[in-house]
């Protein structure tokens, strides 16, 4: 069963697409289109992957700390907390190179 797909460019609008479309010959604009939508897919899985480990992450990070006392919090300055966190944070960024 074959799935159809119908969309409309608008010149002005749409320019950039129009002009690439038109490079491609009428047999390889299909699959130009299903490689760009492929690849879209893959980055928008991806990217719902990198959220959520780094959800995961400052879950688990905040899931131990703990302020009871407003005096603690207003001690607690940006060299404190990057101290505290800035290394866990480049340790978690670096694993997406």
């Amino acid at each position: 069963m074959q799935h159809y797909v119908h969309a409309r460019l608008h010149p002005g609008r749409d320019d950039d697409l129009i002009a690439w479309l038109e490079s491609w010959s009428v047999g390889g604009r299909s699959e130009a289109i299903r490689a760009l939508l492929r690849d879209g897919l893959r980055m928008h899985q991806m990217e719902l992957s990198m959220a959520s480990i780094v959800r995961q992450a400052v879950k688990e990070t905040l899931a131990g700390l703990q302020v009871t006392d407003t005096q603690e919090r207003s001690a607690l300055n940006a060299n404190e907390v990057e101290e505290e966190f800035g290394a866990q944070l480049d340790q978690l960024l670096g694993q997406f190179g």
